[in-house]
């Protein structure tokens, strides 16, 4: 429902679309909008893996499932319902609502890309839930993370002047991959209007603006490729950290105390 709303109200804001600078900004800025709104609304999925850590540790190390089985569960369970199913109705009411670029490729790598950016978002959150203690340290760390990649994501700062000691933070930024992606999706190939205050209006393509901020249609796959990979990367070290919490020790009294019958004993309750 909240997708569903704030793609109606964020699509009628940016509403009327014109190919001139105005018209740049109002795109950049509604790009940035949704991907800060999606990247802070993982923050939801924080109190998953920290308020039930005493119950997983007690009954995984009972033997009662395995630590695979339940991380499969409630990734499976975040992804589908608060970050795929998200992601495709917003991008379904505001694209053509807001007016961007009417081709049907565009919009499927519109919301291909929003997709990815919002799993890629949620697999971070699920990693620093497991590593922290508290649901307040988690916030505070993934609201710390969240704004750094925001400053390296090419909106807030222009990535062709960013100072040599820390240009390579922008390669760790999940905003990067999407914020260039969205862009270049929607202004390669269409042709603009230079039109600022006191100057003669020259047409320019999309191309010149992109070049501006240092993007280009050619990073497209890459930037796809990098999405999924830190998708992938941010699931197995969060799985592996999950499952190294599990004790081994309830194990090992279970087969010492099995009976000499050899009739298997009861688990034990840890």
């Amino acid at each position: 429902a909240l997708a569903i709303f704030l793609g109606v109200a964020a699509g009628v804001c940016f509403m009327g679309l014109q190919a001139n600078l105005a018209g740049f900004q109002n795109r950049m800025g509604a790009f940035y909008f949704i991907l800060t709104f999606f990247g802070f609304s993982t923050l939801s999925s924080m109190d998953v893996f920290i308020q039930e850590r005493a119950l997983f540790l007690k009954e995984t190390g009972a033997a009662y499932y395995g630590a695979w089985s339940y991380y499969l569960a409630k990734a499976s369970l975040d992804l589908v319902s608060l970050r795929i199913v998200p992601a495709i109705l917003f991008s379904s009411i505001f694209y053509y609502l807001m007016g961007l670029n009417p081709p049907a490729d565009r919009f499927l790598l519109f919301g291909s890309t929003l997709v990815l950016y919002n799993v890629a978002a949620g697999s971070l959150s699920i990693l620093l839930s497991i590593v922290s203690k508290t649901v307040g340290i988690a916030n505070l760390l993934a609201t710390v993370v969240l704004l750094v990649m925001v400053l390296f994501g090419g909106f807030l700062l222009n990535v062709q002047t960013m100072p040599a000691g820390v240009a390579w933070i922008q390669w760790l930024s999940l905003f990067k991959y999407a914020f260039e992606v969205l862009m270049t999706n929607e202004l390669s190939g269409m042709l603009m209007t230079f039109d600022a205050q006191g100057y003669a209006s020259i047409p320019v393509y999309g191309e010149v603006y992109l070049n501006n901020i240092g993007m280009s249609a050619d990073h497209q796959m890459r930037d796809v490729i990098c999405l999924v990979g830190i998708t992938i990367g941010l699931h197995l070290t969060s799985y592996i950290l999950l499952w190294s919490q599990v004790p081994r020790l309830p194990r090992v009294r279970l087969a010492e105390q099995m009976p000499s019958s050899g009739v298997p004993a009861s688990p034990m309750r840890v």
